[in-house]
């Protein structure tokens, strides 16, 4: 199972360098580099022994606050704090340490029964350190998948009906919070796919013309050269947040159906792990948790970068 889940996840990541092929080599030569780099932490990882590995968890979630504070002390980029740049590389933390974070979460509850409901208010002041950091810079797209990521973990601890209901409250009150601090944008950002006429040359530009892109593309696709949408800069952040709209405008709906049905086996083969796990163990969390984090930016990170 384990090999089938990588050699699937680096058909999935070639298949990005492929699509980064569309604006030329040098995209899709650091695509490939950093797919490079993946491949030699995953072999490391393999070697690894897997409790030296969990020891390390709480250390490594240390590092990751204190980077997330450092990004509030270099020059900001577009307005936020999200990236550090080096050597022409730009690195999100937020995103590199997400799965540290579920880690640690994991192995704390599989091996932490949490009897009392102080416990897990503890816990969750722990966690909403790394969130609170994340949403200041603003990243309000990064806050929610990692948010919702811990969430799915916590939901498939063993904790009592009384710990769910509270943490639930809590869970609510933070979400009123936040109806008091999102600024107007944002807003218009999270709401804006109800009425997606509203305002075409403003908060649903993007969606509009990614919806453009995805027809124009028709069943076999525009090719290389033709893709307009994508080339002309009508398509914002074709490269990345809109890959999914080039690739389409590109390959038509064959190559779009091709790329979703990889990503459809591999969550089914994650699910597979988190059902054939014992309830509550690490592995079963862990594996939650990637499982949400990797699905809710496959259905909603085009809409969520705010």
């Amino acid at each position: 199972m384990q090999n089938k889940l990588f050699i699937l996840a680096l058909a999935l990541s070639l298949f990005g360098a492929f699509v980064q092929f569309l604006f030329g080599w040098p995209n899709a030569l650091n695509h490939l580099l950093f797919i490079f780099f993946a491949v030699l932490a995953y072999i490391a990882l393999v070697k690894l022994d897997s409790f030296f590995l969990l020891k390390l968890s709480p250390v490594v979630c240390l590092i990751g606050i204190v980077i997330l504070l450092g990004l509030f002390l270099v020059d900001p980029v577009r307005g936020a704090h999200r990236w550090y740049s080096l050597w022409g590389f730009s690195f999100q933390p937020a995103v590199f340490f997400a799965p540290f974070f579920l880690l640690f979460l994991s192995n704390f509850l599989s091996s932490h029964s949490l009897k009392k409901t102080t416990s897990l208010l503890l816990l969750l002041v722990v966690l909403a350190i790394p969130l609170f950091l994340i949403f200041k810079q603003p990243d309000l797209g990064t806050t929610l998948v990692v948010g919702f990521s811990l969430f799915a973990v916590i939901l498939f601890t063993k904790i009592k009906i009384r710990q769910l209901v509270f943490f639930l409250v809590i869970l609510g009150l933070v979400g009123l919070a936040l109806t008091q601090v999102l600024q107007a944008y944002q807003w218009e950002r999270l709401t804006s796919f109800l009425n997606p006429s509203f305002d075409p040359s403003g908060v649903n530009y993007n969606s509009l013309q990614s919806s453009i892109a995805i027809g124009s593309g028709g069943t076999t696709g525009k090719g290389f050269v033709d893709i307009s949408q994508s080339r002309l800069n009508f398509l914002p952040e074709a490269k990345t947040d809109f890959a999914f709209a080039a690739l389409t405008e590109a390959f038509g709906f064959i190559g779009s159906l091709v790329m979703l049905s990889m990503f459809l086996i591999f969550f089914k083969l994650l699910l597979d792990e988190v059902f054939q796990a014992k309830p509550a163990d690490l592995l079963q969390l862990f594996t939650v948790g990637t499982v949400t984090f990797i699905f809710i930016q496959f259905i909603f990170t085009p809409s969520l970068p705010v």
